[in-house]
């Protein structure tokens, strides 16, 4: 599949979309795929959704499951916000950032970062990716997509497969000296879980220094959780960001378009 524009792909019908996009196929990594000086730069948005567009048509058909793509708000923030750290760290002749995410879904969000945070030449180099995630929930989706990533980002993905109130803990208590520079809290929408997600993350993030987003602020019990964390000082809102243009129909499980207002909130430790 070659990369195009983000345009290029929108300007097209959206029904070749809607039956292109649940072709299921097999992934086998290239070095156009990987990034080279001859296709550009790896790290590019571009680039990005076009691993994204991979993921999308690997899901089964019918899969109905809510992730960052279908905003094209949301995902450019999500590139940018990690693609200013890496670029932060470079300049400043350190490591790229260790990122670390909570909740996989089908691995949106996941693409995004990664590719942000790659370094120009290829995807094979760049931010260690830790991942807190339950493999078994959720189903093939999210398999295929984690295996389609762990092809294009060779070795830089660690997944800790089990429920993060365990996981985050346990890692935390084994690797004292790995901090986060960068969490994406989107695992369970569930109160209190939320909240406990956000005070087991402080444990493996940097104070006042280590980058916080969370997805779904509009729900209730994400809303309840990351409110409470904010009056218990764990947290500190900087941004609260209304998701509100209409869906990317590419990327969303819904053929309409339909405009639908979403929050998401960038934060940090305190």
């Amino acid at each position: 599949m070659s990369r195009c524009s983000t345009s290029d792909y929108l300007a097209q019908d959206k029904e070749s979309h809607f039956e292109r996009r649940w072709t299921r196929r097999t992934f086998q990594p290239s070095a156009e795929t990987l990034g080279s000086n001859t296709r550009g730069e790896a790290n590019t948005y571009d680039n990005a959704y076009h691993h994204m567009l991979e993921i999308r048509s690997a899901q089964p058909k019918g899969l109905v499951h809510g992730h960052v793509g279908f905003f094209p708000m949301q995902a450019f923030k999500y590139f940018w916000v990690a693609r200013g750290l890496a670029v932060a760290n470079d300049i400043r002749s350190k490591p790229p950032p260790v990122m670390c995410e909570i909740g996989f879904g089908t691995g949106m969000s996941s693409a995004i970062l990664l590719t942000a945070t790659s370094s120009r030449e290829t995807t094979k180099v760049g931010s260690p990716y830790y991942l807190f995630d339950c493999g078994s929930c959720d189903g093939d989706a999210k398999n295929e997509s984690l295996e389609y990533l762990s092809g294009v980002f060779p070795g830089r993905i660690r997944r800790l497969d089990g429920l993060s109130e365990e996981t985050i803990p346990k890692f935390s208590k084994d690797y004292p000296n790995i901090k986060c520079d960068f969490v994406s809290i989107d695992g369970s929408h569930n109160y209190p879980a939320v909240l406990n997600d956000i005070k087991a993350a402080s444990k493996i993030a940097h104070a006042e220094q280590t980058v916080l987003l969370f997805d779904d602020y509009q729900n209730v019990n994400v809303k309840k959780s990351v409110d409470e964390a904010v009056e218990q000082k764990v947290i500190a809102i900087e941004e609260i960001f209304t998701a509100d243009y209409h869906l990317d129909l590419t990327m969303s499980s819904i053929r309409e378009q339909t405009v639908y207002k979403k929050l998401f909130v960038k934060a940090a430790f305190l």
